[in-house]
């Protein structure tokens, strides 16, 4: 279970004796079925990931994410 691995990397990672593992995003369609349940909609994209992996690398330096978009992301 993929998720179950994730959690107990990122609990190690938090105490210095893991790593913490995820994607370079979380809105390829791919995910679904696979990393969300069958029919799960964009707007969940970021909540479904999040249950699976405890980190995310973003690339917003380069596409100059705005506050109010990050403040979104961290809403979700």
């Amino acid at each position: 279970d993929s998720s179950a691995i994730a959690t107990e990397d990122a609990e190690g990672a938090r105490d210095g004796r893991g790593i913490l593992l995820g994607t370079a995003g979380w809105s390829d369609r791919g995910f679904v079925g696979e990393l969300s349940p069958d029919g799960t909609k964009p707007v969940d994209f970021l909540r479904e990931y999040a249950r699976v992996f405890p980190t995310n690398e973003l690339n917003s330096t380069f596409y100059g994410a705005s506050r109010d978009r990050v403040e979104r992301w961290a809403a979700a």
